[in-house]
């Protein structure tokens, strides 16, 4: 690929990375390279799929599936602590979906 280098990893997974992304800090360079181990082999009917769609329509789908993640959260929270107070529900949730506590807020 013209602008692109190859890296092995030792998993045996060969990254692409874009001539763009050699200009980012390592830790997202890491970041990438583990979603692109974690997502495997994209079907390239799929990747067809999402090309042909607007961005209106990827972000439709972005925020129904945030959506569900967050109602299936709330809903098993709910269900294995039923004595949780709205705020802490709220934090096992945060934590459960960003896997760290919750930016501090200011309430008033």
């Amino acid at each position: 690929m013209r602008g692109s280098n190859h890296r092995s990893q030792s998993d045996g997974v060969v990254v692409v990375v874009t001539s763009q992304e050699k200009e980012l800090p390592p830790a997202i360079l890491h970041l990438a390279e583990d979603f692109r181990r974690r997502l495997g082999t994209l079907d390239p009917q799929q990747v067809a799929i999402w090309r042909e769609m607007t961005p209106a329509r990827k972000l439709q789908l972005l925020f129904q599936l945030w959506s569900f993640t967050l109602k299936v959260a709330w809903t098993t929270e709910r269900q294995w602590h039923p004595d949780l107070s709205p705020e802490e529900l709220s934090r096992r949730v945060w934590r459960r979906i960003h896997g760290s506590e919750m930016p501090y807020v200011s309430t008033g």
